[in-house]
């Protein structure tokens, strides 16, 4: 077989998710997954403007430069400046490179061990986050591209297990942008669970 009769690779990454009748989330990664935080602009957009739908009024988010500033984005609004810090989820390296290197994988997990990897992605982010900055920093969780975060199931795992260590942490606020996000922008945003906001932090 000639190079040219080889079969392809996907063009692009993409990724399949279903539910399991046993209550599992079963998601299919094809093709290269993106390199570190890719996709933290498209989430911090995404944030914004659901935010703006209930009526916060923020500017477009503005990329900071510089690591010494802590931060990632910003955004400028009647209450002062919302500090954007974005960490993506999961975390978790193998299935990442699998999914490089082969073009296809297949993860099945619960919403015991998806809540788990958020609360990973949180005390990861925290450790190099000091503790005197955290009140000023929202911390972004990025699941854009990881279905079965932003699940019901997920979210009550989540708060069950780790809401008041995650309070602890000090900061202003923890919010996680879901592949739900996407249908916000069409569809009146009270119908859908896109985003949540972690009681107290």
């Amino acid at each position: 077989m000639s190079e040219d009769e080889l079969p392809k690779g996907p063009p692009s990454y993409s990724i399949a998710f279903r539910g399991l009748p046993d209550g599992q989330f079963e998601t299919t990664y094809l093709g290269p997954v993106p390199k570190g935080e890719n996709s933290s602009e498209s989430a911090v957009h995404t944030l914004i403007a659901i935010l703006n739908l209930k009526g916060e009024g923020w500017s477009e988010p503005r990329r900071v430069e510089g690591r010494e500033q802590g931060i990632d984005f910003e955004a400028i609004g009647a209450r002062g400046t919302l500090r954007l810090q974005v960490t993506r989820v999961p975390h978790d390296p193998v299935v990442l490179k699998s999914a490089s290197r082969q073009g296809h994988v297949v993860r099945r997990v619960d919403g015991v061990r998806l809540a788990a990897d958020i609360w990973k992605a949180v005390q990861q982010k925290a450790a190099k986050t000091a503790q005197k900055d955290r009140p000023s920093i929202t911390l972004v969780l990025d699941a854009s591209r990881a279905p079965g975060y932003d699940m019901p199931q997920t979210h009550l795992e989540f708060f069950q297990r780790y809401q008041p260590e995650a309070v602890a942490l000090g900061f202003e606020d923890i919010l996680l942008v879901g592949t739900m996000a996407i249908r916000a922008m069409l569809t009146p945003l009270q119908d859908y669970n896109v985003w949540f906001r972690i009681p107290g932090a």
